[in-house]
């Protein structure tokens, strides 16, 4: 017969058995606290929940999702967010679940509805279920970058943005009271040149037809007090109401545009990588968040290694860079869009007539309004996070250095684009200024740097976006040229000789759209030079 153990050894080996179980079980509870705290269904812990149906939560997981997707393709909403929640509650530790549920309700479910505050409604939806998921465990790179994509896709880049950024930034601000005025509908222009000369915008401003001849129009507070008694007169009035009473995003601003601290914002959220850019007096936009949340799955990705589920390293290191070059663009066309209603100009129908109508604006003697006040802050901002992308793009390249080349469009496009920002901002500070010295300086910025950006957007539109028979007619071997050597006088033949080719053939030549609104920003920029001539 074999020996057995010798009695003290066998008491040690159940001595360290039983220790070896206390740390297992103790570290279960401790994961099983991240992924399930706060996910309750009938005061039900997702643990306690899986317990209780046993065998039957997988089937009950497949049933869930197939009729959820059977609704989806009916175009059947009816209970749908329930369902997804018990989704969420039987499956809590599946990142692939998350992200596809947000995508699904973000890109998907909104498309089944025609309204668009409905669809705006539904896409926040989707960033509070994966910020609901985000609040109830750690940190997760996976988590923090679907909840970044749907601000900056679906919110920044879709073709109902306008609409979805109005609302957003007007959303973030801080909560105040609003004033509604109905008047005659004969009155409606009187009413938007009244409030552009006191400097209110009127793009975002929603009128709508009430008891019969007469237009309702809701403005905040701080707005109403800017337009004051100058719109009054037979048939006005005046009403005061509570603000958020439709609001579907939470306010993360205090009343001076600053963010809140970190424990009074919604959801838990922190936003500390966009606290260096505050404040934020026109509202947050889409692309703001979406740096913030790309910011943070970028830091869990390089401090705690970890890996998202579905997207590489690499895709992850650079959606700061973009989000800030994305967020520059849109507050390049908000300064466009308060420049037009400063002058009063008429709504563009096209980007270059944007361009266009406010070419004129004199160098001197204008009246500042808010209206300017918002032009020039939101040119400058342009300035600031072309800057800070340029940054990002920077690190992202020192650790991916095989992007360096993937990434050079987006690089020579922001260098072209933050000269015509810096001139613009020296232009417009050019228009309020009365020092002579200053003047002087202001002026001499702003026809260097107009010069500069003209020969960069110039050689950008060489490069990226004209035709091989056109370079091959003014020497350049298509592909085989760096955007930045292309002679000044050469680029911009190019770009004139682009804009006839548009002319000529605009459905047949493929930089139809690039060539007339690199026209325009230098037809912009030529007459600005011509004004500056008589400074």
């Amino acid at each position: 017969m074999r020996k057995s153990l010798p009695l003290p050894l066998l008491v040690a080996v159940l001595v360290l058995s039983l220790l070896a179980s206390g740390l297992v079980r103790s570290h279960i509870n401790h994961r099983r606290a991240d992924v399930t705290a706060g996910q309750t269904l009938a005061r039900l812990d997702s643990f306690a929940l899986g317990l209780l149906l046993g065998g039957f939560r997988g089937p009950l997981t497949m049933m869930l999702w197939t009729s959820t997707e059977n609704q989806k393709t009916a175009r059947d909403l009816a209970d749908f967010d329930t369902k997804l929640e018990l989704i969420r509650m039987l499956q809590p530790q599946f990142d692939s679940v998350h992200i596809y549920q947000s995508w699904n309700k973000a890109y998907n479910q909104s498309a089944q509805v025609a309204s668009l505050p409905t669809k705006y409604a539904i896409i926040l939806d989707a960033i509070d279920y994966a910020q609901d998921v985000d609040a109830e465990r750690r940190p997760d790179v996976d988590i923090k970058e679907i909840i970044g994509q749907v601000y900056f896709q679906k919110l920044g880049l879709d073709n109902n943005r306008v609409f979805y950024d109005q609302r957003l930034r007007k959303e973030t601000k801080a909560t105040e009271e609003l004033v509604r005025f109905t008047f005659p509908t004969d009155r409606l222009d009187e009413f938007r040149q009244t409030a552009r000369a006191a400097g209110v915008s009127t793009i975002a401003l929603s009128f709508r037809a009430v008891q019969g001849d007469r237009q309702a129009v809701t403005l905040r507070r701080s707005d109403a007090e800017l337009i004051g008694d100058t719109f009054d007169g037979p048939g006005v009035e005046r009403e005061t109401r509570q603000m958020g009473t439709d609001d579907r995003h939470a306010s993360v601003l205090d009343a001076d545009g600053q963010l809140l601290p970190a424990g009074q914002l919604p959801n838990g959220r922190d936003l500390a990588h966009l606290r260096p850019f505050g404040p934020f007096p026109y509202g947050v936009p889409a692309h703001a968040f979406a740096y913030d949340y790309f910011s943070q799955a970028l830091m869990l990705q390089i401090e705690q290694e970890q890996k998202h589920a579905q997207l590489s390293p690499r895709v992850i290191s650079a959606r700061p860079a973009l989000a800030l070059r994305e967020w520059a663009e849109g507050a390049f066309e908000q300064a466009r869009v308060a420049e037009l209603e400063y002058v009063n100009a008429p709504e563009p129908e096209t980007s270059e007539q944007r361009e266009t109508f406010t070419a004129e604006i004199p160098p001197t003697g204008l009246l500042r309004t808010a209206l300017f006040d918002e032009t020039l802050w939101q040119t400058e901002r342009v300035i600031e996070l072309l800057d800070a992308s340029s940054e990002r793009f920077a690190e992202h390249i020192d650790r991916f250095p095989g992007d360096r080349l993937v990434y050079l469009d987006d690089l020579t496009w922001m260098s072209a684009l933050r000269a015509y920002a810096v001139a613009d901002a020296a232009y417009l500070r050019l228009t309020q200024s009365t020092d002579p010295a200053e003047r002087s300086a202001l002026a001499r910025q702003a026809r260097e740097s107009y010069a500069i950006a003209s020969v960069k957007l110039a050689q950008y539109l060489t490069r990226y976006h004209t035709e091989p028979f056109i370079l091959t007619t003014v020497g350049l071997e298509p592909g085989r040229f760096d955007a930045g050597q292309v002679p000044a006088d050469v680029a911009l033949d190019v770009v004139r000789r682009s804009r006839i080719a548009a002319e000529r053939d605009p459905f047949g030549y493929e930089f139809t759209s690039e060539a007339q609104e690199f026209g325009a920003y230098l037809e912009r920029i030529g007459r600005r030079l011509e004004l500056l001539d008589q400074v």
